[in-house]
């Protein structure tokens, strides 16, 4: 099966394809470089916790397009 997409608009991190039949796929992202728990990151937190933060921003970005 091959889905044909056309690439509507880009905001920021979040990219939107018109994949037909008035259907829209949104895609959110995030980074959080410099921010963990490696000796060289800038701010020492739990992974955990990077990635539920991160998360929650892609989705709020996918949620509030």
């Amino acid at each position: 099966m091959t889905i044909k997409m056309k690439p509507v608009e880009t905001h920021r991190d979040v990219l939107v394809f018109d994949i037909g039949d008035n259907t829209l796929l949104v895609i959110g992202c995030d980074g959080a470089g410099g921010i963990g728990s490696k000796p060289m990151d800038s701010v020492r937190i739990d992974a955990y916790y990077v990635g539920k933060l991160t998360a929650r921003v892609a989705l709020m970005e996918v949620m509030s397009t």
